[in-house]
Order: C-alpha cells, then sequence, then structure tokens
C-alpha cells in the first residue's frame, strides 16, 4: 500500500480518506432516508398489499 501512495503522490492525485460509515457521504443512504420518512407512510409498510 505504501508503494502505491508513494506512486500516486508522484503523479500528484489526493487521497482522500472517508470514515468506514460516513451516510452524509454516501448518496443511496441520502436515497433511503427520503424513501423511508418522506416518500412512504409508516403505515404502508405494515401491510405487504400496500407495497406493490
Amino acid at each position: 500500500m505504501s508503494e502505491k501512495l508513494s506512486e500516486w503522490k508522484e503523479k500528484k492525485l489526493e487521497i482522500f480518506w472517508c470514515p468506514t460509515y460516513s451516510p452524509k457521504h454516501n448518496l443511496i443512504e441520502i436515497l433511503w432516508k427520503f424513501i423511508k420518512y418522506e416518500w412512504i407512510k409508516v403505515d404502508e409498510t405494515r401491510k405487504l398489499s400496500k407495497l406493490s
């Protein structure tokens, strides 16, 4: 890994380290949050017939 880091540094590439779990930076998490809290009502998720 350190060899690659040196190689990337020579090529002027910037490494951006993200936390292991960062929902704010993960677009799918933002979408799921919207679907869960704004698009589908909580009562509708309890009945399978309402989801289809």
